[in-house]
């Protein structure tokens, strides 16, 4: 029991981890100038990159949080 409930909570961490990634592949399909700011300015840059830090930084605690020792 205790491994399905920690499989399913690393299942959720994946999917919340791929749902800002989707949406930005979307957004690039559906509207392809809408992110430019977010690629072409120093500003945009740097908040991608905190971003891209910030869900890394989100997945590494969640895997820690989750891992259990038995």
């Amino acid at each position: 029991e205790i491994h399905t409930l920690t499989a399913q909570k690393m299942l959720e961490v994946r999917i919340l981890i791929l749902l800002p990634l989707l949406l930005i592949v979307l957004l690039r399909m559906f509207s392809p100038g809408y992110l430019d700011v977010m690629y072409l300015t120093i500003a945009g840059r740097i908040i991608m990159t905190l971003a891209l830090m910030g869900m890394t930084l989100a997945a590494i605690i969640s895997a820690k949080m989750i891992k259990v020792e038995l």
